[in-house]
């Protein structure tokens, strides 16, 4: 579990987290203390330690409005249709139109995360996730969720060559951090121009819910009967289509294993080429995430950035080479 980057225990009434819930909440107990889990810009995760829910604490998690809805859309009108364990969401608070900021009240589930490494927690999930993608495709709300197939992936290509073009003209640059953007560049270049090749390949399951960034860190484990549940968090990039995205931190075999119960003919070999096609996904993903600190024109705030992109942009090579894609 990791802890808490900082814990409040005084003038807790004047804290934004605390002033949101009482205004969602009013008659609830004084809280003991507030332990700040995440703070990012607008971004904040709280947990608010005697402040009246059931288990006596209350996540709350403040997002940028027009980040929000994908998030709302799960708790809100879609988890609660589904066959499965899930955080408990107590209710969301925005204001109106002009509102720049979205709370969202959840149940604690704990501070257990399940662990890639382990064999059971990889069953467990597997599990969880092939029940979701089955169940989920059902529900008709999940649909209107923003594009998380190959699509959304495109964007995030087209969006990192943006990137980088322009940090390439900017100031600032070492040669070796030419060099690498050169290399990300060359490397986002060449699977743009095979893209339809991919999107052959991201075939096979039917469009449904796809978390978009099912990991440990997003993932919480806790007691249940005489085994354990699973509780996903983080609903931020849920989309729809399909879900190769999901598969690549689970058992496959054992997600195949449920899976065919809902999806006739569904083949082993399918879900593991979508777990391939979903490792291309997610290390885009991380590469145009960390293009967004080339903005910066000076060099000491992009170099943790620049780092990370030295280590991504081969491993989106290896992972493109396993599906076969020409790179």
């Amino acid at each position: 579990m990791k802890p808490p980057i900082a814990i409040l225990l005084e003038d807790l009434d004047s804290h934004p987290a605390l002033v949101a819930w009482r205004a969602f909440q009013p008659q609830r107990d004084r809280a003991l203390r507030i332990e700040v889990l995440r703070e990012h810009g607008v971004t904040g995760v709280y947990r608010l330690v005697g402040a009246g829910a059931e288990s006596g604490t209350v996540i709350a998690k403040r997002l940028p409005s027009a980040k929000a809805a994908p998030e709302r859309t799960m708790y809100e009108r879609v988890l609660p249709h589904l066959p499965l364990t899930s955080p408990r969401c107590h209710g969301t608070l925005a204001g109106d139109g002009s509102a720049t900021e979205t709370w969202l009240f959840l149940e604690d589930v704990g501070g257990q995360r399940y662990s890639d490494t382990d064999p059971d927690h990889l069953a467990l999930t597997a599990r969880w996730v092939a029940r979701m993608h089955g169940s989920a495709s059902t529900v008709a709300a999940a649909s209107h969720l923003p594009d998380g197939g190959p699509g959304r992936y495109h964007q995030h290509l087209i969006a990192a060559a943006e990137k980088v073009a322009r940090r390439l003209s900017g100031p600032d640059l070492a040669l070796e951090d030419v060099t690498l953007l050169h290399r990300v560049a060359d490397r986002v270049a060449g699977l743009l121009a095979h893209w339809s090749e991919v999107e052959d390949l991201s075939s096979g399951l039917p469009a449904t819910v796809v978390h978009g960034d099912f990991r440990p860190k997003n993932v919480y484990l806790r007691p249940a009967g005489s085994g354990i549940a699973c509780y996903p968090i983080d609903w931020e990039t849920a989309g729809w289509g399909v879900p190769a995205a999901d598969l690549t931190r689970i058992d496959t075999t054992v997600y195949w294993s449920v899976a065919r119960e809902w999806r006739e003919g569904l083949t082993l070999d399918t879900v593991n080429r979508l777990a391939q096609i979903g490792q291309v996904f997610r290390t885009i993903a991380a590469i145009d995430w960390e293009c967004t600190s080339l903005r910066f024109e000076t060099r000491n705030l992009i170099i943790r950035s620049l780092a990370s992109l030295r280590v991504l942009t081969p491993r989106l090579g290896d992972a493109v080479q396993l599906t076969g894609v020409p790179t």
